[in-house]
């Protein structure tokens, strides 16, 4: 009883044989309001997407910013992009408790969250750290405006004194 936000997560190349990749759960006598924000789905195959178990909430909140492979899925609304993603790197240590995998140069998700400041704890904004606990928001694309990313990870821009020509700008691997 209660509500439920998912914001700012990434669900990258999972499969499932039978339904979506990612499956999101719902009872509808166990849920109040179900909303979902600043999220990146990619497929790993066909019918690869974010379902409900072919139950939509009666009460699903969806502020958009969330980055789907295809129109199939559930959850399309406003501001939401709906294409391939694009590149990724490999899942590793990129800093902070948790293995994450960034999306590389060319990716959809960075710098298109929700664009309004993180000025306080408004729900549909990103949140106020990635899944590394780095800051949010980041200039991933290196253009001198902190935008948020989409998903879990959150580029952060290297200042130009630090840069040597051989690195893409707005991409920092630590």
């Amino acid at each position: 009883q209660g509500e439920l936000a998912v914001r700012n997560n990434s669900w990258i190349d999972n499969s499932n044989p039978d339904s979506g990749a990612a499956h999101l759960a719902y009872n509808p006598s166990d849920t109040i309001f179900f909303a979902v924000w600043n999220n990146l789905f990619t497929a790993a195959t066909s019918d690869a997407c974010a379902t409900f178990n072919n139950n939509m909430p009666v009460n699903f909140g969806n502020a958009g910013y969330n980055l789907l492979p295809d129109a199939s899925c559930a959850i399309n609304g406003l501001n939401d992009i709906i294409a391939d993603a694009g590149p990724f790197f490999a899942l590793g240590d990129y800093g902070g408790p948790t293995r994450t995998v960034p999306p590389a140069s060319g990716n959809l998700a960075i710098d298109n969250g929700n664009p309004q400041p993180i000025a306080s704890t408004q729900i549909s904004l990103c949140t106020f750290t990635d899944a590394r606990d780095f800051d949010r928001p980041g200039d991933g694309d290196g253009d001198g405006e902190s935008l948020c990313d989409i998903g879990a990870f959150e580029w952060q821009a290297e200042a130009a004194l630090f840069l040597d020509g051989f690195e893409e700008v707005g991409l920092i691997i630590p």
